[in-house]
């Protein structure tokens, strides 16, 4: 009996799972690990916190990993993982690998480090850069491999979803990683690129995003004349200043200006990510860049400027900018709450709502969705809506383990 017991649990043991090491029941960091017959694949590592990521201890000992953007929440302890992974060669795409240095950058002056540059450039040296489209062996052990297929998947500018087929002499599993994505076309980015349900090679695991999955506001956009209506509002006479990220935000809005006629100077701590959307065919032949003293002026003439950060925090250029101006036409996009009176909220989501969450789970027809990447209330509702039609969905808690 004794035994049988422990051929059992062996068997258990044996069987793919993924376990989320953050990112369940609550937004920040994202790090999932699938763990299959001996192989150990990191998908996303991200961190927002000020101190070494807490999960990154658990994910030593990888064979491979899957960075889906350059979002802080998602790569933002890229070193943290090569500390206990020195070897490792994350996978990105081609846009996202040009991007992360800048990405890094920023973390690493967040957190006061020396030199945070050159920090980011050793970091993100050690992404490698596959195309979506061609599946590609992501890790091998013996006779088993993990295969992946990256897809575009809206969002930003580079990011990707990913597919992971699991082989193993007697058994096969398909699991789909969904991390922040859109639908919806954007100026430069387009909507998510879904793979085609197979119904004899079904994904048995969908590892999904739902923040925006109760955001009935987000639900009622209509993405094209709610920025097209942004668009027109910016060519009065006014100070205007446009609070927006740095990567998506800010480039996918002025390529809109641009192809609207309407000209727009940009803080030039923007200008290396720009670079990268121009070099992906973004229109952005009406912009421009200045550094903080001309950005001032530009608005005392009533111009129109973009400047990084969305929350206007201390030190920001926009937070500069702003100042005490009172004539100014203050607009962020997509946050939670206006940071001053004085602000314009524009609500243009490049995150997925509720309908095309319901929607991206219906075209995949997985066997299990499991959510994560939300408020835990959230993640609760959209899992009420997506068992009603019909899905078997979990909403795990980080280190609870998922097992195909």
């Amino acid at each position: 009996m004794t035994a049988n017991l422990s051929e059992l649990y062996a068997a258990m043991m044996d069987q793919p799972r993924l376990t989320p090491l953050a990112g369940a029941n609550a937004l920040g960091a994202n790090a999932y690990l699938l763990e299959a017959h001996g192989l150990r694949v990191l998908l996303d590592a991200g961190s927002v916190r000020d101190r070494p990521a807490k999960w990154a201890r658990l994910a030593g000992d990888l064979d491979a990993a899957f960075v889906s953007h350059v979002h802080g929440d998602h790569i933002g302890a890229l070193s943290a993982l090569l500390y206990s992974n020195p070897t490792l060669r994350p996978v990105a795409s081609p846009e996202s690998v040009a991007l992360a240095p800048y990405a890094l950058a920023g973390r690493f002056a967040a957190l006061r480090r020396a030199n945070p540059r050159q920090l980011a450039r050793d970091a993100a040296a050690s992404l490698r850069a596959v195309a979506p489209g061609s599946p590609f062996e992501l890790a091998r052990r013996g006779d088993v491999s993990i295969t992946a297929t990256l897809s575009r998947c809206g969002h930003v500018l580079g990011a990707c979803s990913v597919l992971l087929d699991i082989s193993a002499p007697e058994s096969f599993h398909r699991i789909f990683y969904l991390p922040d994505f859109c639908l919806h076309d954007q100026p430069v980015t387009p909507g998510a690129d879904l793979p085609d349900a197979d119904p004899e090679r079904p994904i048995d695991l969908l590892l999904m995003e739902g923040v925006l999955g109760a955001d009935a506001d987000a639900d009622a956009v209509s993405h094209g004349p709610a920025r097209a209506a942004l668009v027109e509002s910016l060519r009065h006479d006014r100070p205007r200043l446009l609070a927006l990220s740095a990567i998506g935000q800010a480039p996918e809005l002025a390529s809109a200006l641009s192809a609207a006629g309407i000209p727009c100077l940009v803080h030039e701590l923007a200008r290396p990510v720009f670079d990268v959307y121009a070099a992906s065919g973004a229109d952005l032949s009406l912009v421009t860049f200045a550094d903080l003293a001309a950005c001032s002026r530009a608005l005392d003439e009533g111009d129109l400027v973009i400047a990084t950060d969305e929350h206007l925090s201390k030190g920001s250029p926009s937070h500069t900018l702003a100042g005490a101006r009172t004539d100014l036409d203050l607009v962020v996009l997509n946050a939670q709450r206006s940071p001053n009176a004085r602000t314009r909220r524009v609500l243009l989501p490049d995150h997925a709502a509720r309908s095309q969450l319901r929607e991206a789970a219906r075209a995949l027809a997985p066997r299990r969705v499991a959510l994560v990447h939300g408020a835990a209330r959230t993640l609760k509702l959209l899992a009420r809506a997506l068992a009603r039609d019909g899905h078997d969905v979990v909403v795990p808690s980080n280190l609870q383990s998922i097992t195909l």
